[in-house]
């Protein structure tokens, strides 16, 4: 895969027009093969996904700002056996709320903050692992020295913003709770919970509640740890699901600064789907599952080519890289994907769904 992006933005113009404005271009080359992991069919996709980005900010007072954003997507297929790409010019409104900050004479101590934010906006955890989504929202962000907490209301596409129709996806409310410590200026601690409310009389509410920390470990090693369970109801089944994902870089002290990846993910699976209890973990549909590497650039860290839900298998990853020149990073990651119980729901060929061994996958990461 290869890519390029640009740039530009103008800082604010004076404070009689207090505006900023940034935009930013993107083009990549993309190329798969095999990418169904179905050797009996050959699958080739060459596309040239570009994306540009605008934002604009309106901040007339210190307390009170607007933020409008707005993407063109399109993906010109270069050659496609098998793949199904995006051809469309997708025009959308991806942000646009308001940000009540507090002003400093509000609150009774220095250290303190607070705002609420309303409408379109990103929400996104820095692993993607809980949610990675612009959903329509009221959201407040309470900090207090190295405490914070986020709660908020949401759904997705409450309002629809798309210039272009598309279909409408299922009405789900989100209340989402994140608060937690800041142990250092790397390293953080939290908890977390998110209840997912189906409409249209559905009865499904699944509940995800867990644990996480991220950051450094001395010098040198950077690690996360997510953990969590599901609960609740979904598909007229009680829900008991928990998940675990650890991972660990550590950087060496040598020519070209290179580094170690160790890591292990799992999602329980259902060993028995008429006892109804649902005991597979699922993730909770507003995940990404993108992090950057070594500060560098996104990479979907559960696999380039499969990239799947971590529900009902184990993930093996191992990593070697280097720093070639400043600005110059490659990478070599494997993964191993088991499934925890056997099961024809996974999203593979047909033929893989009778043994504990998916597949393994390899992507090389030139940066």
């Amino acid at each position: 895969m290869a890519g390029a992006d640009g740039e530009l933005e103008t800082a604010e113009v004076d404070n009689q027009f207090p505006i900023e404005v940034s935009g930013s271009f993107e083009a990549a080359y993309e190329h798969q093969s095999e990418f169904d992991l179905d050797d009996s069919m050959a699958d080739v996709s060459d596309v040239a996904p570009i994306e540009a980005h605008l934002e604009i900010e309106f901040f007339p007072t210190d307390f009170f700002s607007a933020i409008f954003a707005f993407q063109l997507t399109r993906e010109f297929e270069l050659r496609d056996r098998g793949a199904d790409p995006d051809r469309n010019f997708d025009p959308i409104v991806e942000h646009a709320y308001f940000l009540l900050s507090d002003p400093d004479v509000v609150l009774p101590r220095p250290d303190m903050g607070l705002s609420i934010a309303i409408g379109r906006q990103p929400f996104e955890d820095t692993r993607q692992w809980r949610y990675d989504d612009d959903l329509d929202a009221v959201q407040g962000d309470i900090r207090l020295a190295d405490f914070f907490l986020k709660v908020s209301t949401s759904r997705k596409d409450l309002i629809d913003t798309e210039f272009l129709e598309t279909d409408k996806e299922d009405e789900i409310s989100n209340y989402i709770f994140d608060g937690g410590y800041a142990l250092d200026d790397d390293t953080v601690l939290g908890v977390y919970g998110i209840r997912r409310v189906h409409r249209e009389g559905s009865p499904d509410r699944p509940l995800f509640i867990g644990i996480y920390s991220a950051g450094m470990l001395g010098d040198h090693l950077e690690f996360w740890v997510d953990a969590g369970i599901v609960r609740g109801e979904e598909d007229e089944r009680d829900l008991d699901g928990w998940g675990l994902d650890v991972l660990g870089t550590y950087h060496f002290d040598a020519p070209f600064s290179p580094h170690l990846t160790v890591g292990y993910a799992f999602g329980s699976g259902d060993g028995d789907p008429e006892d109804g209890t649902d005991h597979g973990f699922r993730q909770t549909g507003l995940h990404g599952n993108e992090t950057e590497v070594n500060g560098e650039t996104e990479f979907l860290y559960y696999g380039e080519l499969f990239d799947p839900e971590l529900a009902n298998m184990s993930i093996y990853t191992l990593g070697v890289g280097a720093k070639l020149r400043e600005g110059l990073l490659i990478d070599l990651v494997l993964h191993h994907y088991l499934q925890d119980k056997l099961s024809d729901k996974l999203r593979i060929p047909r033929s893989m769904r009778s043994r504990r061994a998916i597949a393994s996958a390899w992507a090389v990461r030139l940066i």
